[in-house]
């Protein structure tokens, strides 16, 4: 009796010939990669990360006005901020127009003096202002895109903004208004505890302010799910059918 190795017993058909494992047809190969690149194609496009939504835009019709000689007084700054739609946020920015010690930005889901979660911090150097027209240089922190929602409350702050010019516009140019809150930290204010020559010409409720982001996750048409099933279950098909 000859005995056969398991590699050649794995190779017998039923004639007794030995052969090599069934391989997919050059027509297979073809139709299958067709297949995929045509499901590829059709698939909704990757979004790049840019500027989703801005409170008071340089270039509008309410251009920020510099105002380096205005310093903040408080420790803390925020706004209460209210998306229009679902995005996915994954940098804020502001314009100080004074340089100053590194900042802190704080982004919560709602109201932090009644114990909203903090969503996300970081710390970054304002750079100050450009000396061409001395407008104010946009810069923040940028985090991994988190999901957050059209109509609801969110709150931004800035933390160690004390002696640094103050990042809204001056009084008369409001494009769009934000609650401002002060020294949420420490002292919570709705008032500046330094309500002096910055009450006077800028407008606390009126910050610059821009946010970075993706679209919302679209929903796959229908039309492309059955698709993506057909395709599914023909490589499946084309799989199993190779099998030795």
């Amino acid at each position: 009796m000859t005995l056969l190795s398991p590699s050649k017993r794995r190779g017998l058909t039923d004639h007794g010939r030995l052969v090599g494992p069934r391989r997919f047809s050059n027509a297979t190969c073809r139709v299958l990669a067709l297949s995929l690149m045509f499901l590829f194609l059709l698939m909704p496009g990757a979004a790049h990360s840019a500027v989703i939504d801005v409170i008071n835009p340089e270039g509008s019709a309410s251009i920020p006005q510099p105002l380096s000689n205005v310093q903040w007084g408080p420790s803390e700054v925020g706004w209460f901020y209210t998306p229009d739609f679902d995005y996915r946020l994954n940098g804020i920015e502001t314009a100080f127009p004074g340089l100053g010690e590194q900042i802190g930005v704080q982004f919560y889901d709602g109201n932090p003096l009644e114990g909203a979660a903090l969503l996300v911090s970081g710390t970054y150097t304002p750079p100050g202002t450009r000396n061409r027209d001395l407008y104010p240089v946009f810069a923040g922190i940028s985090f991994d895109p988190l999901v957050i929602y059209g109509g609801h409350s969110y709150f931004v702050g800035f933390v160690g903004v004390q002696g640094i010019g103050v990042n809204v516009l001056s009084l008369g140019h409001l494009d769009r208004e934000l609650p401002v809150l002060f020294n949420y930290l420490h002292t919570p204010s709705a008032i500046s505890p330094t309500c002096t020559r910055a009450c006077e010409i800028a407008d606390v409720n009126a910050p610059i302010l821009r946010f970075d982001g993706l679209p919302a996750l679209p929903t796959p048409e229908p039309s492309f799910s059955m698709l993506a099933g057909v395709v599914l279950a023909f490589v499946v098909l084309a799989v199993r059918r190779a099998e030795p």
